[in-house]
């Protein structure tokens, strides 16, 4: 009864080992796609951070070369101040600046000069806003442009809300550029206003000591604020990363309601494969960063190679199992199938080879009793060699691998073989014919083993994987 069933256990058996396979390759080629699209993705995300720390880096610039322009004094000439903005090109130079503007510090009992003065220059209903007495008004006393919805900003006193104070008062303190919780800025008139942000800069007497946070809040005549309106800031940066890239923007000192941009709903970026989350230190103040893959950029994710490979390999799988019953069921029979089969067969392994090898891996064979290797042509031409150029045998592959990487491709090569049950994987270089070295992951598992156990021959693939470890090598 036995015996009859051993040509079924057999095939079965073939069966199983031949799925093991394919199942090896296609979470190998699989593996290596999403690999490179991750790391293209940390990449892009990277960029993103770093393009918008230098963009903000260059307005602090724009802000220090006006205070400079100012020479500590900001009761200035309006044509002169007007002429020298001008001058900046901020439309054209610096997209995504609203303007900039010049807010002077107006203690209590210089409110009513203050205010005569800004009318006999031509401003003739000038009056700080909000009204109502407090023992230190700030007004902004200029701004350039001054045109459109920058003109209602003349008069507004900044330190009357608390997220722009909060800001002008570290910037005081500091010395330094210091940038604004959320606002909603003074030009917004649209019914559901737009996030903004202010960036100040401070401005003391020309030539007063300003050595200590006393001396410099002594010092203090007023301050230069440049008003961001987040979309406008988002635009200039190069909005064409984003159909790559979701992007989120909180402020992270403000909890839920901080959010200063948002280029997707929320509800779509949580679906996204891929995602990381970058801190941004902005002109004293952090900002969170949530960036995730957009739905055009996971579909670069190729997934026909992988289901080419799990088919091709089922066939084949099918095809040896068959094979192996007809032969252990009736030589005869078996002999005069497998004629027939024979071609079958051939067209098979190389629509499987083809497909391995059409997602850009080549193809070893390692007969583990006699070292001998079969190396596919993908996996010659790998290496600039030519067909006939690499002996079929396990010290060709030795010769090729980079010393530095000998020692862990050894160690990795024993473990596989000490280990009956653990898939082999390895990263090495190897020596192309020019001379010039490539990276190379190597996979692969157990294709047949004897009763006791032992290794009879293992089937494996090698990916280029050069251009993707040239860029993780280059961000570490």
């Amino acid at each position: 009864m036995l015996a009859k069933r051993l040509p079924i256990l057999f095939a079965l058996v073939v069966f199983l080992l031949s799925l093991g396979v394919t199942g090896a390759v296609w979470q190998n080629a699989r593996a290596n796609l999403e690999r490179a699209l991750q790391i293209e993705f940390d990449f892009q995300a990277r960029q993103t951070a770093r393009q918008i720390a230098r963009r903000l880096a260059t307005y602090e610039q724009v802000m220090r070369d006006v205070r400079a322009h100012l020479l500590g004094n900001v009761v200035v000439d309006q044509s002169a101040f007007a002429e020298f903005i001008d001058g900046m090109r901020l439309a054209h130079t610096y997209p995504g600046i609203q303007g900039i503007a010049i807010a002077e510090l107006v203690p209590a009992d210089q409110l009513a000069a203050h205010q005569r003065a800004m009318q006999q220059q031509g401003f003739a209903d000038y009056a700080i806003r909000p009204t109502g007495p407090r023992m230190l008004y700030s007004s902004i006393t200029h701004i350039e442009p001054h045109t459109g919805k920058n003109a209602r900003a003349i008069g507004f006193d900044m330190l009357t809300e608390p997220a722009r104070r909060d800001a002008m008062q570290a910037a005081r303190d500091s010395g330094e550029p210091t940038m604004s919780g959320k606002v909603t800025l003074v030009q917004e008139s649209d019914a559901r206003p737009h996030a903004g942000v202010v960036l100040y800069l401070p401005v003391y007497r020309r030539g007063a000591a300003i050595d200590t946070m006393a001396e410099r809040r002594t010092a203090l005549v007023g301050w230069v604020g440049a008003p961001f309106r987040m979309d406008d800031l988002m635009a200039a940066l190069g909005s064409e990363r984003f159909s790559d890239l979701m992007l989120d923007i909180h402020d992270a000192d403000n909890g839920a309601a901080s959010t200063l941009y948002r280029s997707s709903p929320a509800a779509q970026l949580g679906t996204s494969q891929f995602s990381q989350v970058q801190r941004l230190r902005v002109a004293g103040r952090e900002w969170v960063l949530h960036i995730a893959s957009a739905p055009a950029f996971e579909r670069r994710l190729d997934r026909q190679q992988p289901i080419l490979i799990a088919l091709a390999g089922s066939a084949t799988a099918l095809l040896l199992a068959a094979l192996v019953w007809l032969m252990a069921s009736g030589r005869d029979r078996a002999l005069t199938v497998a004629r027939q089969m024979t071609m079958q067969l051939r067209e098979s392994e190389f629509r499987w080879k083809y497909a391995l090898e059409g997602a850009g891996d080549g193809v070893w064979d390692w007969d583990n009793r006699t070292n001998a290797v079969y190396h596919s042509q993908r996996w010659k031409r790998m290496l600039g060699y030519d067909e006939g150029e690499i002996e079929d045998s396990l010290q060709a592959w030795r010769r090729l691998i980079h010393p530095d990487d000998w020692a862990a491709a050894e160690q990795a090569q024993l473990a596989y073989l000490r280990d009956d049950t653990q898939a082999y994987v390895a990263q090495f270089q190897m020596r192309c014919k020019d001379g010039s070295w490539r990276w190379i992951l190597s996979r692969a598992m157990a294709a047949s083993r004897d009763q006791e156990g032992r290794l009879l021959r293992t089937i494996g693939t090698h990916a280029d994987i050069t251009a993707a470890k040239t860029t993780e090598l280059a961000l570490l």
